[in-house]
């Protein structure tokens, strides 16, 4: 993939990065969204674009990368993605200057996925850690964690180090749950909510720090009222 091909996907790659909020300096951060980057193409000669400050990226179904900051020469990397695996689906935040990917891939039978931290000016992970499941959400970064999930699992990670905090998984059935997966957690206080993406699914109420399944409700769809014909 040549660099031309970097800055005709420019335009695409602003709009994904224009998502990304800008946090005032003195100012406490507010919990972060990972950012979904949209599928380019079908089957394995997809891609994914996106940028953050000062870099582009393009990163292809079978992981390999290409990392443009404005030099005349880009730097490529390696995503990866398992045995007979492609990509299909990529969120992405920015922290401290290092780029946080979570990804998952698939083999059209099983899905996977990982979360890791790549240092910008090297392209090399910092860590790199599994998530042992498919449909990932979108993740959330509240100060230096970042909280992940997936059908029947949630997880608490530690952007530092890359270490699980804590892991809840083989929760579905207890629960009586699908398979859809979370939607962006919403954060309480010290408590943490997922919703399942679905429209009649339930939400978990968990704790941030000790990730105890606190409790589990039905989300019941609101009802519009039909007017009256007179």
């Amino acid at each position: 993939m040549k660099v031309f091909t970097l800055v005709l996907l420019f335009a695409a790659a602003c709009s994904v990065s224009a998502q990304q909020p800008v946090h005032q300096p003195g100012a406490a951060p507010e919990p972060t969204a990972f950012t979904r980057v949209e599928l380019i193409g079908e089957g394995t000669r997809s891609f994914f674009v996106f940028a953050v400050e000062g870099f582009h990226y393009i990163i292809r179904a079978d992981g390999h990368a290409e990392s443009d900051d404005g030099k005349p020469k880009s730097r490529n990397f390696e995503l990866r993605v398992g045995r007979n695996g492609h990509l299909v689906r990529v969120y992405f935040a920015e922290y401290e200057g290092d780029l946080l990917l979570i990804y998952e891939a698939s083999d059209k039978q099983y899905g996977w996925g990982y979360v890791t931290r790549i240092d910008q000016k090297t392209m090399k992970p910092r860590w790199l850690k599994p998530v042992s499941s498919f449909n990932i959400g979108p993740g959330l970064i509240d100060a230096a964690y970042a909280y992940v999930s997936a059908a029947d699992l949630l997880g608490k990670l530690d952007l530092s180090t890359g270490d699980y905090v804590w892991q809840r998984e083989k929760f579905q059935k207890q629960y009586l749950l699908s398979s859809e997966g979370f939607r962006l957690p919403a954060v309480n206080g010290e408590r943490l909510l997922f919703t399942e993406d679905s429209d009649n699914g339930k939400s978990i109420e968990i704790s941030k720090t000790t990730g105890k399944i606190l409790s589990v409700r039905e989300n019941h769809p609101q009802i519009t009222p039909i007017p009256q014909i007179m």
